[in-house]
């Protein structure tokens, strides 16, 4: 089987490479019915520049915003230019006033594109020549509100790709364009610029746009799309389709590591965005059996969660990181309820009296309480995911997220987690995870699940877990670790 699929990915991709140099559904620039680009932007030959223009259909906006407190350091003398005035921004401002007294609609500047990519302190940051890896923040001087038709066009030297987060539109020699998102400025994004290719890819319902960046030894590109069709398709298992319709897929090696792939990130500023560090030095055997992929790509079920309810955002993801592999056959049910078992008891031995699960999540960082975070959230979501099924055959957590979907996602807002549950439990019709949230979130505890394990047949740990089939709620159990056979996810 496994053979088999690869050989798929192969043709697969070998059709979307090839699709990928023509235009997409919208339409070309060429064509009458298409609209002008708001921003125009042309990197120079030697990658030190980019060039911007933008026109607005009514006149500019009386302030322009930027991603980060640094941009202003890379605008090139004499700044933004519009109707014969310049505008620079204050120190450490992200904002700049423009006089809109001025009859243009349309402004410009330039920025010193390598020198900020090589001034901004990201880890994985590339030291070679055929890469750039930036923020948008530090070059996209934009309206605090976009509007709705914004596109982006890029004009780039030959040989030259770029990998952004928006909606592609179109790519077709040396432009590209994106229809731009009206997230807020702030939310984080990396984009790319360099010697590769852009892979194209429909799964579940969604095109996933993968740039493997450059860096010494080059990572193999097939290895690459393999591995991440099969961990997009696991996480199809959930309900059928991929959450986000269009999602860049950005891969940096970063060389040799202490394991095959130490750190993953979804970013969801311009639209929702997977970005994966790999040791490329490794067989590629080993990103496969990582859990990264899936993990992160989990995080694209629910919307943009504010990091003080970390407990939920990454103990869902932890959660099904195991549940979607076992459903897409990458490891075993044993295997999943294993490292289950294991990560809630490094979450109980990290959680410590008279701290509340809240608490905990808003200092994660800086007390380090990453299992206790994260390993609570997978307790309440298998917690939650069973007491769904119990109400119904027609419920569960798959359903609740399923239905999130349909009615709430890209989402361009952030999120509470007692927004989020209160919105599951809306979808679901009954109150399972609010009371849930309610009871834990003040609670120093870390979930018991132990009578839950064995009531599903969960028995042991580590090598000597075993599952037992006689248990009250072993069917239920297999259920879990099972995809949903049909459409009863959806309303």
């Amino acid at each position: 089987m496994r053979g088999a699929a690869v050989f798929a990915v192969a043709v697969a991709f070998a059709l979307c490479t090839g699709a990928a140099q023509t235009g997409l559904a919208e339409p070309t620039p060429g064509d009458r019915r298409s609209p002008p680009e708001t921003y125009r932007a042309r990197l120079s030959e030697d990658w030190s520049r980019l060039r911007v223009e933008a026109c607005f259909d009514e006149p500019v906006p009386d302030r322009l915003y930027a991603g980060s407190g640094n941009a202003h350091k890379f605008l090139i003398s004499p700044g933004i230019r519009h109707g014969g005035n310049t505008y620079m921004a204050a120190s450490g401002e992200r904002s700049i006033a423009i006089d809109v007294r001025a009859d243009t609609g349309c402004l410009g500047y330039t920025v010193a594109i390598r020198a900020a990519a090589n001034a901004a302190q990201m880890r994985g940051r590339l030291t070679d020549d055929r890469t750039m890896l930036i923020s948008p923040g530090l070059w996209l001087w934009r309206p605090d509100r976009l509007p709705d038709d914004a596109l982006l066009r890029f004009e780039l030297p030959d040989g030259v790709s770029v990998s952004a987060p928006w909606p592609l539109l179109e790519r077709r020699g040396a432009i590209t364009r994106y229809r731009l998102v009206d997230t807020p400025t702030q939310w984080p994004a990396r984009m790319a610029f360099g010697e590769f290719q852009v892979r194209e890819f429909d799964v579940g319902g969604a095109r996933l746009r993968l740039a493997v960046v450059g860096s010494s030894p080059r990572a193999d590109d097939f290895a690459v799309s393999a591995w991440l069709d099969e961990a997009v398709r696991a996480v199809t298992t959930l309900y059928g389709r991929f959450p986000s319709p269009d999602t860049q897929l950005l891969v940096v090696p970063i060389g040799s590591q202490a394991e095959p792939v130490p750190w993953g990130e979804v970013l969801r500023g311009g639209n929702p965005a997977v970005h994966l560090f790999i040791d490329q030095t490794r067989p590629s055997s080993e990103w496969s059996h990582d859990w990264t992929a899936v993990h992160e790509l989990s995080h694209m079920l629910l919307p943009y969660i504010s990091r003080r309810d970390a407990w939920l955002s990454e103990g869902f993801a932890s959660y099904y990181q195991n549940v979607l592999r076992a459903r897409a056959g990458l490891i075993s049910e044993a295997d999943a309820w294993r490292k289950l078992v294991a990560g809630f008891e490094r979450g109980r031995q990290d959680t410590r009296p008279g701290v509340s699960l809240t608490q905990a999540s808003r200092e994660m960082r800086r007390e380090h309480a990453f299992m206790r975070v994260y390993w609570s959230g997978a307790a309440i979501a298998l917690v939650g995911d069973v007491q769904l099924r119990q109400l119904s055959d027609e419920l569960s957590l798959d359903v609740a997220l399923s239905r999130l979907a349909s009615c709430c996602l890209p989402s361009q807002r952030m999120w509470t987690a007692e927004e989020a549950v209160a919105k599951l439990d809306e979808l679901t019709g009954q109150h399972v995870l609010s009371a849930l949230y309610a009871h834990w979130r003040g609670s120093d505890r870390f979930p018991d699940v132990s009578v839950l394990l064995e009531n599903l047949g969960v028995i042991g740990q580590g090598s000597s877990l075993s599952l037992d089939d006689t248990a009250p709620l072993a069917p239920l159990r297999r259920a879990l670790m099972t995809a949903p056979a049909g459409p009863k996810s959806r309303r």
